[in-house]
């Protein structure tokens, strides 16, 4: 499982996300942000590149690391960045979300 980055070499625009599934078999995906997959789907892979920033065995951990990174650069205030939230109920477009601790751990569970 890991935290990466997804950068369009052509604009500069960037994308964090995670994965749970192994390196070696996600070589070719870049995220699941809608923006981002059209834009691969116009530019190309080519003109995309996936840096790994964090690995863990841990999903807890895994979700921690990516809010956190998403957090610190502030990506999902900022046109730079393909994110339009924070991961799990955080915050949308600046916005706190509020879900019931039954759909956080439903929201868990799926990953």
């Amino acid at each position: 499982m890991y935290v990466y980055k997804t950068t369009n070499l052509l604009n500069g625009r960037r994308y964090i996300g995670s994965c749970t599934r192994p390196i070696n078999k996600t070589k070719s995906y870049f995220g699941s942000n809608g923006q981002l997959k059209k834009d691969i789907k116009e530019f190309g892979k080519k003109n995309f590149v996936k840096e790994i920033l964090w690995q863990t065995e841990d999903f807890d951990e895994l979700q921690e690391m990516e809010v956190r990174i998403i957090k610190e650069v502030n990506a999902c205030k900022d046109d730079a960045w393909y994110n339009q939230y924070e991961r799990y109920g955080i915050c949308n477009y600046g916005k706190k979300l509020h879900f019931s601790d039954e759909h956080k751990q439903n929201l868990k569970d799926s990953w």
